[in-house]
Formats: structure tokens, sequence, C-alpha cells
């Protein structure tokens, strides 16, 4: 979320003359810890100013993050006052959450030391077309099978490749059996697909394909998350490019050759299409008149009824974040962080009563702990218990 430099200068001219309220105090220090400022905005801010700057706003959270506002005081922008309301909550990198540890130790924080959850890793179950099963893990290496003339092998850390060597079955032929590959929750994988199109699978997702594409179409069908990198081909005869279809629940994708991420889970509302690259026709399999094509940028979302496709511009590296390493959230309420989590983490969630609906924005390591995420989102209006493997959300 970025504000104009003019607004961004104002706001500074007021903490240094010391007239700056609390609010715009707070949103300071997100926006010079969280996002990414311009060096011209950095250079105008002395060693002093901004170490007074961070004091300042560390004071305030130690202090417990007061909601009190005095009378009379004017308020930020509403978007503003978002990134402020948030500024205890978020963070560029946990790495540097160090400034922020000392509440912990003079507080009874209830994310327990002791409950050690690791962050999901390269895991995933490979079921071939004849209903055997290869379990993927990092130690394996080189040829894995053989099937329908297509090599499966593991290939660096994290990736399985069907290698059909460039090839396609004869136009018109029916390729009997699919080939599955599924993450659980607490894993992801990579794979180069037969026809040379790459997929990342995010945890608790799965995608079906055949041993060897037709030569006329290819069709996959996925549950869950996945980003995918099409490879182009060629008709027979130089009649055009063959089509790719992603199936994923009351949705069907249309494309050639791009790059998309696409957001399936059952527990969300929505599915949602990101595109990074290319293009793609988005349509209902419920209701096969309802279509649209996205450009580069856009988003497309379709409610689980199917009879709805709403379009619109996306911020592509938070759609992409969990493929790069991070969570990122771009006004997103608890729930749908904690959904994330939970699938990330393979725990379960549970609420001890409502929380708060304020919108999140940052951006997290996926490679933390859990314990360590949770402290960070602890600092907003929530407290959380871990045992075993169920984390309690609740009010502070």
């Amino acid at each position: 979320m970025n504000i104009q430099k003019e607004e961004f200068m104002l706001i500074l001219e007021k903490y240094r003359k010391g007239k700056a309220t609390r609010e715009e105090e707070d949103f300071l220090l997100a926006y010079y810890k969280l996002f990414d400022l311009e060096k011209d905005l950095l250079q105008s801010l002395s060693i002093v100013e901004k170490q007074r700057l961070k004091d300042a706003i560390r004071a305030k959270i130690k202090a417990g993050m007061s909601s009190e506002k005095s009378p009379g005081v004017r308020r930020l922008p509403a978007y503003l006052r978002q990134i402020a309301a948030t500024a205890a909550v978020i963070i560029l990198s946990l790495s540097s959450y160090f400034i922020y540890q000392s509440k912990f130790e003079n507080t009874k924080s209830r994310v327990a030391r002791s409950a050690k959850i690791v962050p999901g890793g390269n895991k995933a179950l490979l079921t071939l077309a004849d209903g055997s099963t290869i379990i993927l893990e990092d130690e394996m290496d080189g040829e894995l099978a053989q099937t329908g003339g297509t090599s499966i092998r593991k290939t660096g850390e994290g990736q399985v490749v069907f290698d059909a060597n460039g090839s396609t079955a004869e136009a018109g032929t029916a390729i009997a059996g699919l080939n599955t590959i599924s993450t659980p929750r607490g894993g992801h994988y990579r794979l180069t697909l037969p026809d040379g199109s790459k997929v990342w699978l995010n945890a608790a997702s799965s995608i079906r394909f055949p041993t060897r594409f037709s030569a006329t179409e290819r069709k996959v069908l996925v549950e869950g998350e996945a980003y995918f990198e099409i490879e182009k081909l060629n008709l027979p005869g130089g009649k055009g490019k063959v089509p790719f279809q992603v199936v994923s629940g009351t949705q069907i994708i249309e494309v050639l050759g791009t790059k998309f991420n696409l957001n399936s889970y059952a527990d969300e509302n929505a599915i949602v299409t990101t595109l990074i690259e290319g293009a793609v026709k988005v349509r209902s399999a419920e209701s096969p008149a309802l279509e649209t094509v996205l450009r580069p940028g856009q988003q497309s979302v379709l409610p689980r009824d199917g009879q709805l496709i709403g379009v619109s511009y996306a911020d592509t590296e938070t759609a992409v974040a969990w493929k790069e390493g991070y969570f990122r959230f771009d006004k997103k309420d608890l729930r749908a962080i904690m959904r994330q989590i939970s699938r990330w983490y393979d725990v379960e969630v549970e609420y001890a009563a409502p929380v708060t609906t304020e919108q999140y924005v940052g951006k997290i390591k996926r490679s933390e702990e859990v314990s360590g995420v949770l402290r960070v989102l602890q600092l907003g209006d929530v407290r959380f218990t871990i045992n075993g493997r169920k984390i309690t959300v609740e009010n502070n």
C-alpha cells in the first residue's frame, strides 16, 4: 500500500515539530519498518531523527499500544488509519522482530515457548495411474519410475519431473488413468508436467494429469492452490497452439502459454485466479456462458455457486507470495490469515470468542516457527494459546 510522497513528508514534518498524533506516529513506523520507502524519503531523516522515530514507537508498543485518543484530534484518512492500526501487528521480516521482544519478556504471553511447531516443507505423495504410490522426499534423487513411455524423476530440491521427451500421444488417442501429486497440510512441492509446463503446489493441494498429454489438448484438475507456468505447444500441422485447461471446482481456465496463480481451497468463499503474464479465459462450469478474459495484473473471483465472476486489478506479489516463501496480507482479516497458518503449519485453529475484524497489511516469512508468527500477530488485540497442535484464538 503506497502513499504519495507529499503526504508522507507532511506527516513527517508534523513529527519533527512534535505535533504528530499517535496515529500518525504509528503510521510512520509501519511505513518506515514495513514498506519499501524511496531512498530520498529516508535520506531526509537525520540519524537522530530515525532513532527517535524508532524509540518513540517502541516505547508505545511496550506500553501496550494504548488505544485512547485525545478528544478533538484530527484522524488520519481511512486508508492510513488502517495501516496505523496494524502497525504493531505486521513486520517486513520476522528476523527484525527482536525490537518487540522485551514486551514478551515482561508480560505473560500465551504463546507457549515449549510449543515448537515448525513450518511446512517439501512433502508430497505421488499416486501413479496404476494406483501405486511414491512418497516424495528431499533425500530422493534420480529416476523414480517409468510409465507409459514417460520417465518420472526427482531433480533438485522439492521437484519432480515427468519427462515425455517432448512428445505427445497421437491426436485422438484416449489416455487412460491420471497421475496425482498431492501435498499434505504442512507441505508444498514443485513439478514439471509431461509437456514441460511447471507447477508449484501450496499446502493441502493436489493436481491430477495424464502421463502423456494428447497432441490436441491438455487438461489438469486442481484442488487447493497452485501457480502455473504453461509451456506453449503447437498443434499438428502448425494449426495454432495446443490449448491447456485447468479445472477446479466450478471453474475452468483456458490458456495457451502464460503464468497465473489459482486459489481454490474448499474452505475459502470463492475461487480466485490471478494472471501474472499472458492471457487466460476464466469460465464457470455451472454457467458455461459466464466467462471473462483476464489481462496481466487482473484477478477474477468466482463464488462457489458459480453464478458470477468479478474482475479487478490485483497485487500480483501478494497472490504469489506463498511461492516465494512469505505470508503476505493485503487487507486480510484474522480468520483469513489463520486459515493460511492452519494449512502451512498443519494445526487446528479454534476461536474462543468473536475476534477482531481489523484488516491486516504486511509480510511475514513462512520459514519461522508458528510461535514466532503468532507473537507478531499477538501485538494486536488478540492472544493465542497453543495446546499440542491446536491454536486457540482469544481477545485481549
